[in-house]
């Protein structure tokens, strides 16, 4: 299924018109990632290592929340800057860490919201918690079974990784006596779980698996007209070229089409959401994913950026998951 940009009925079958059909990854319901159906699975996979994103298709009821998640949002960038500063926090002190990683943030072409999926409800903006928060759990939700499933690999017969198992393995190891243990309880784990038809390494999983929730975080982000901006349909680039440092990328489709893709099967730039229908889920890879599932997997980074017309402004959400540098980031 390819999508086009009418979504009057959101589960529809969609069938692409725009100039790029032939360009897009086939579009899968994110109820079958979430229930790792082998089907969406290996259709993920094969959209990533093609491709290097893909496309999903959100339920109705979860369609309109992260909707109203971001409607319920926006009016925080309308209030004075005294408000919104409430919210911003200062730079990290590890100099490893130069950019903030919560909080709302300032730029001369955008400003934006980051929550953290670890955030308490202080780090939300007024009259937002009780909608922004379901969503972000959610969509947290959705990213992490696309991260598992990449690792899982499209393999059929690929079990799925099984963190209880190797959550049970390292205590295991901890109780053996010094002398008879195996050096490293993550040799346990390798050896049970790192087999050919898993695309991802399960002990590094398993070395990470606790801090991606304290790296992982949803932007609601505004994009300025420029000061400059005519009546014309002159385009500008406020986020240019370039790819995440993270794990995954998950955005939101906006009603402003800005977002463009360099697919890496046809070496093009696409107008993504001029393609997509609004209201889906774009989720790409970032650096970090080349290392932690890439055995024999050819793996990169999607380049991508937003371009719009001068004297329109655009707002969007997105999620991304990664991993801290450090414990303070």
């Amino acid at each position: 299924r390819t999508p086009n940009r009418d979504n009057s009925a959101m589960g529809q079958k969609y069938s692409s018109t725009g100039s790029c059909a032939s360009c897009l990854p086939e579009v899968i319901p994110v109820d079958e990632i979430l229930s790792n159906s082998p089907i969406a699975r290996a259709n993920l996979c094969q959209a990533f290592k093609d491709h290097g994103y893909a496309v999903l298709e959100l339920p109705r009821e979860q369609h309109d929340m992260l909707k109203q998640a971001r409607a319920t949002m926006f009016p925080f960038f309308d209030l004075p800057e005294d408000e919104k500063k409430k919210l911003e926090l200062p730079p990290p002190e590890d100099p490893m860490l130069p950019k903030k990683n919560r909080g709302y943030v300032w730029g001369p072409q955008r400003e934006y919201m980051k929550i953290r999926v670890i955030d308490g409800e202080d780090m939300y903006p007024p009259n937002t918690v009780d909608v922004v928060k379901p969503a972000l759990h959610y969509w947290n939700d959705v990213v992490w079974a696309c991260f598992l499933r990449l690792a899982q690999g499209p393999a059929p017969e690929a079990p799925a990784f099984d963190f209880d198992a190797m959550r049970k393995m390292a205590a295991d190891w901890e109780n053996e006596p010094p002398d008879t243990r195996p050096r490293d309880p993550k040799t346990s784990i390798a050896k049970a779980f790192n087999n050919p038809i898993h695309w991802g390494y399960a002990d590094a999983l398993y070395t990470i698996e606790e801090f991606i929730p304290e790296g992982s975080s949803v932007s609601f982000i505004r994009y300025y007209k420029k000061e400059s901006a005519t009546t014309g349909n002159t385009q500008h680039c406020p986020c240019e070229e370039h790819q995440d440092t993270g794990l995954l990328t998950c955005i939101f489709v906006s009603e402003t089409p800005g977002l463009e893709m360099l697919d890496q099967k046809s070496n093009k730039w696409l107008e993504l959401e001029k393609e997509v229908p609004t209201g889906y889920l774009v989720v790409q890879g970032g650096l970090k994913l080349e290392m932690l599932v890439n055995q024999g997997v050819r793996f990169k980074a999607a380049e991508h950026r937003v371009r719009i017309p001068e004297n329109v402004q655009r707002c969007s959400s997105l999620f991304f998951m990664d991993i801290p540098m450090s414990k303070e980031g």
